[in-house]
């Protein structure tokens, strides 16, 4: 037996405009101050991942010292060796914010390479029937391994390009939340 869900269009209560409305604002604010003082965010970012880290790393160093778990000796000291070397990363980052710079910039390197070469692989190995999916999957490859190249060749201007395109997207979302309020502000006056 199937039941049938009916729809009533009249019935229909969106979110309340205002929402969209707030949302759109947040997003349009957080959008221009990540293009406007990008590399003051960057920063930010990158201590406050670095304490993370520090913190983290404490914490391993105590469930390793106070036994948690109830492991073996062995097990207890790694915990110990890696909290110590996570504090030591960690405030190598704080002393120094181009280390983190540096490997979220390998990272994005690494997906990007990883990318580029899965849609090379799919683009060159799928059926033949596929057509311009093929072409398309090729094309995303060549990109992915381009920004990938970029990325290794200019890794500190990636990163605040990359704060700034977030930016430039939250504008941009926040700019269609806007408008999609006004919408739905006009479709319930209506």
């Amino acid at each position: 037996m199937t039941d049938v869900v009916i729809v009533e269009e009249d019935g229909f209560s969106p979110v309340n405009w205002r929402i969209f409305l707030l949302q759109g604002l947040i997003a349009v604010i957080f959008g221009l101050i990540l293009m406007v003082w990008a590399p003051a965010v960057f920063n930010l970012i990158s201590y406050f991942l670095g304490a993370l880290i520090v913190i983290y790393s404490i914490s391993i160093i105590i469930k390793g010292a106070v036994g948690v778990g109830q492991g073996s000796g062995k097990s207890r000291a790694l915990l110990v060796i890696l909290g110590i070397i996570g504090i030591i990363i960690g405030l190598l980052v704080l002393l120094n914010i181009e280390i983190m710079w540096l490997t979220i910039a390998v990272f994005i390197a690494i997906w990007a390479f990883i990318s580029g070469f899965g849609d090379l692989w799919l683009g060159f190995t799928a059926e033949k029937e596929s057509g311009w999916y093929r072409v398309l999957l090729i094309i995303t490859g060549i990109i992915a391994l381009a920004i990938g190249f970029f990325v290794i060749l200019m890794p500190l201007l990636m990163d605040y390009v990359f704060v700034m395109v977030l930016g430039a997207f939250l504008f941009v979302l926040g700019i269609v939340s806007i408008i999609t309020g006004f919408i739905v502000q006009a479709k319930l006056k209506g």
